[in-house]
């Protein structure tokens, strides 16, 4: 998860700067909207603090800040009245629960949002797709789209974290290798788990294997090779991203879409999922490279979960491979580059003229289907 940025002193309003501030606001004018903008929540799990900062459109009027449980995410209570300032830390007792937080101006637009990574002990870049606002002014809802990495590790109180959210269905992405390599065991058995059988050609040996034994092997060239990864991971998931569609536009209900490390297939099913709800494609892109940033925070190993003595012939030698890489060699591997989405993009443009072209001609979503997804996935933005 990301850390939080310090911010010094920050410092509440005694009794009499409240009064005031609130008697100077009201000699001049109050009567100016004060819209809040850009609400962005970090959480560190060490210290166990909620970061929130913000813009407004007319900072010098005080706000309240209020926060709701995962539990009871529309019930929220107050934190904060009369802050005179654009950013808020809040530590937390539990926080294994998740929390939604809310400023709200005495005049003008509140903002709502929560963090995208949610606090699990276990849990590898699993994040949340709400809260972006799409091209009509419409905003995802919280609380029911996720995306992650495997979820081998995912701990008994991540799953009570979990429960809240009455997630129905997991979409799997992974081949049958990396989900024997590390298994999901999913607690709720009413949960569906959506997975196939299917190869991917990714050892030391193969085509993608190749290009880290040239001599001058560099950066740029292995983000080269990640990015023309991408069209072909668009071919080997078509049946699968049709089959998470499907799924959406048939229920509400929440819904969990993986890989092995949450970037890549599953980084181009959230670029397509967001694309369909009617988000830009400018925050399309910085969702994706979110994951860079988590992974800078929290960098992948290739230690396998269950021992060496487990991994067969083809995963030693990728595994002793990755090893002997210098680490700016590695880093396009583990974490994502711009480059990388905009070759899918470029991909589905060329094959259909547009994203939601694709989405509609290879994914078999229609008109009607996207008004369904909308519908399941979308509300009017609180304030």
């Amino acid at each position: 998860m990301t850390a939080i940025t310090s911010t010094s002193h920050l410092k509440r309003l005694g009794l009499a700067g409240s009064v005031f501030m609130a008697v100077a606001l009201s000699a001049c004018s109050t009567s100016t909207p004060n819209n809040i903008d850009q609400l962005r929540v970090t959480f560190d799990e060490q210290s166990q603090t909620y970061d929130l900062n913000w813009q407004a459109s007319d900072p010098a009027q005080p706000v309240t800040i209020e926060v709701a449980s995962s539990e009871a995410p529309d019930n929220f209570s107050t934190l904060a009245d009369g802050w005179a300032e654009n950013s808020y830390q809040w530590k937390v007792e539990d926080g294994e629960k998740r929390r939604y937080f809310k400023v709200v101006p005495e005049q003008g637009q509140a903002a709502e949002s929560a963090a995208r990574w949610l606090p699990l002990e276990g849990g590898r870049n699993f994040r949340d797709l709400g809260g972006y606002i799409t091209e009509d002014g419409q905003q995802v809802r919280w609380g029911k789209l996720f995306r992650s990495g495997a979820m081998t590790e995912l701990t008994d109180q991540d799953y009570k974290v979990l429960e809240t959210f009455d997630i129905a269905t997991v979409v799997d992405f992974r081949t049958l290798e990396e989900r024997q390599n590390e298994p999901t065991r999913w607690q709720n058995a009413n949960t569906e788990i959506l997975s196939w059988e299917y190869h991917m050609d990714m050892g030391a040996n193969g085509a993608f294997g190749q290009i880290f034994r040239q001599p001058d092997l560099s950066a740029a060239k292995v983000e080269g090779a990640m990015a023309s990864m991408y069209p072909g991971l668009l071919e080997t998931q078509k049946p699968h991203y049709q089959a998470m569609f499907e799924r959406l536009v048939k229920s509400d209900d929440g819904l969990v879409f993986n890989c092995t490390a949450g970037k890549d297939r599953t980084g181009i099913a959230g670029a397509l999922i967001l694309t369909a709800l009617g988000v830009d494609e400018q925050t399309v892109v910085k969702d994706f490279m979110l994951s860079d940033t988590y992974y800078q925070q929290h960098p992948m190993t290739f230690s396998a979960p269950h021992g060496e003595e487990e991994m067969d012939e083809k995963q030693k030698a990728m595994m002793a491979m990755f090893m002997r890489l210098p680490p700016e060699v590695l880093q396009p591997i583990m974490g994502v580059k711009e480059s990388y989405i905009r070759a899918a993009f470029d991909s589905m443009e060329q094959q259909s003229g547009s994203v939601m072209a694709y989405i509609q001609q290879e994914l078999n979503v229609d008109d009607q289907d996207l008004q369904k997804l909308r519908q399941n996935f979308l509300e009017q933005p609180q304030g």
